[in-house]
Order: structure tokens, then C-alpha cells, then sequence
């Protein structure tokens, strides 16, 4: 019998993608997806259940389903705003819900998609998996309140294999990310337009490194935490200049004149944990980003 795989949040950004990943790779699991969505992904999935985490009977819905090897939890509300109560549904009730499923169902291994930021703002450069915690937004302490549950989880040996990812991009992210701003509008030989002085630096992680990650994570077992980044960051000008170049674009830099809050703020993150433990090495460039980026867009553009 196939060993049956779940992933939370099978129509997200992260999800999506790693159900993809594993449907066209790997023949020898059963791929359960979940979402809240009536959209079923029948390509990737061999079955799909639409269910909320922040709902009573969620685990109900799973009844039938019999031992569940690993859980991969991609699933998260993610509203920026700070009062809104889903956040707490679905993240922190979401967290105790996928806990207890697992519990019943056998499964000895969650894999959980957790965020780099949740450190707040970043006093020590580079970034390790010891820097402390202090989450600046409802989002992210509900990210750290879900490893704090998972890490108590490993105490009665589950394996909690907890994945700090930077800023995840690639096919199918949000429009509205910085990322994909920028490439739009170079890819449009329109304007780019900075906040601050543009010396903010991030980390841009390939939506398919990340799913490398949690490929790796399935043949690990212990419990750990490990920041799933790129191996190089770059400053909010430095991103612009490289949509440009790589787009071969008109597209000018201008500055709006307005104070970035974040202009401080140096993601610089070392993932050299990942490396000796997991065997973790990005292999996607910013420039591939960019260009498997524009080649969805235009695709899209092209069915419209």
C-alpha cells in the first residue's frame, strides 16, 4: 500500500507547488491535499478533502483516511492585519488541529512552513536558527506559537522538522510582492519606483528550493529548525537594477521620496545548518526566479 502524504494548503503559493513537485516526481505515495478552496488540484493530487483548519470538524473529515506517514503543513491565514481573529483560527487552532490528526492517524514526522521573520527585526548578521524571536506582527507570532506546539510535539517522539523560509518567490506568487512589482514593471519597460533609499536587503527564495527542502525533510528524522534561504541577498535597488538587466529593460529607477520603516533592515541569512544537516543547497538563481517568473506571466497573458 502507498504511504499516504498530506499536504496543508494545497492551493497556495508553497503548496501548490510542492504537490506539483511530488506528482510528477514520485509515483510511490498517495498525495492528500487540503484546503479550505473548492478548487481540487486532480493533477497533483490522488485525493483532495476541502477543509478548514480553524473548524471544529476538521479532523473529522480525515476519519477515513487510515495511517498518515508525514504531514506537510503549508497552511496559514496570512491577513497583515493584527486584529483580525482568523489569524488566531487558523494558525494557532490550525496548529493543535494538524498536532492532534497526527496523533491519530500514526504520522511520526510534521513538516512545518514557518517564517524567518519571525524574529522580528534582525540584530545579528547573518541570521542562524538561534537569533531570538520576537515577532513584530499577529502573523508571525502565530508562526512562533506554531513551533512552540511542535517543538512540546517532539517530546512524544514526533519529529518536527520546522522550516524558517525567507521571501518566497516564483510561479504563482502574489502579485502585490515587491518582486513581482518590480519585474512587472521591468518587464514593461515602465518605472520603478523606491521607497527610502532602496538599501533594504532581503532574501529571495525560489518557490522550488523550498520544495527541495521539504523533499529532503521527508528523509530526515529528528527534530530541528532550519532557515530555507538563497545564498545571496539583495538590496531593494540592487533588485531593481536586476529585473532591468535581466529583462533587458527601459525601465528607469526613481525614488517616491517617502521613508521606508524597514530601510535598516538586513535579511542576510545563513542557512549553513541546512547545508550540513539536510543536505540543503539553493540551485535557483534571482535571475531564474525572474525568468520562470516571466515566463508564467506572459503565459498567462498570452490566454487571456
Amino acid at each position: 500500500m502507498k504511504p499516504n502524504i498530506l499536504i496543508t494548503g494545497v492551493n497556495g503559493f508553497i503548496g501548490a507547488n510542492i504537490a506539483r513537485y511530488f506528482a510528477d516526481k514520485n509515483n510511490d505515495i498517495n498525495l492528500i491535499g487540503t484546503s479550505r478552496q473548492k478548487q481540487e488540484l486532480k493533477n497533483y493530487c490522488n485525493k483532495y478533502i476541502k477543509a478548514n483548519l480553524g473548524d471544529s470538524d476538521f479532523i473529522s473529515k480525515f476519519d477515513k483516511i487510515g495511517k498518515i506517514e508525514a504531514i506537510i503543513h503549508a497552511a496559514a491565514c496570512l491577513s497583515h492585519n493584527n486584529f483580525d481573529y482568523e489569524l488566531i483560527s487558523s494558525n494557532c487552532s490550525g496548529i493543535l488541529q494538524i498536532s492532534e490528526l497526527a496523533r491519530i492517524h500514526d504520522c511520526n514526522k510534521i513538516i512545518f512552513i514557518s517564517s524567518i521573520p519571525i524574529i522580528g527585526k534582525p540584530q545579528e548578521i547573518p541570521i542562524t536558527e538561534s537569533h531570538m524571536i520576537f515577532p513584530l506582527t499577529t502573523y508571525h507570532a502565530t508562526k512562533a506559537f506554531g513551533e512552540y506546539v511542535l517543538n512540546l510535539l517532539a517530546k512524544d517522539n514526533t519529529n518536527a522538522i520546522i522550516l524558517r523560509i525567507s521571501s518566497p518567490v516564483g510561479v504563482g506568487m502574489p502579485k502585490n510582492k515587491i518582486f513581482s512589482v518590480f519585474a512587472k514593471k521591468a518587464l514593461g519597460n515602465e518605472e520603478i519606483v523606491l521607497s527610502g533609499n532602496g538599501t533594504r536587503i532581503q532574501n529571495y527564495i525560489d518557490v522550488d528550493d523550498i520544495v527541495q527542502a521539504v523533499d529532503l525533510s521527508l528523509k530526515y528524522n529528528k527534530t530541528n529548525i532550519f532557515n530555507i534561504a538563497s545564498s545571496i541577498s539583495h538590496s531593494n535597488i540592487e533588485l531593481a537594477e536586476i529585473c532591468i538587466k535581466t529583462f533587458k529593460s527601459k525601465s528607469k529607477i526613481v525614488f517616491s521620496g517617502e521613508i521606508d520603516p524597514e530601510e535598516e533592515y538586513n535579511w542576510t541569512i545563513s542557512i549553513e545548518k541546512a547545508k550540513e544537516e539536510l543536505g540543503y543547497f539553493p540551485k535557483n538563481s534571482i535571475e531564474d526566479s525572474l525568468n520562470k517568473w516571466k515566463n508564467s506571466y506572459l503565459i498567462k497573458m498570452n490566454t487571456r
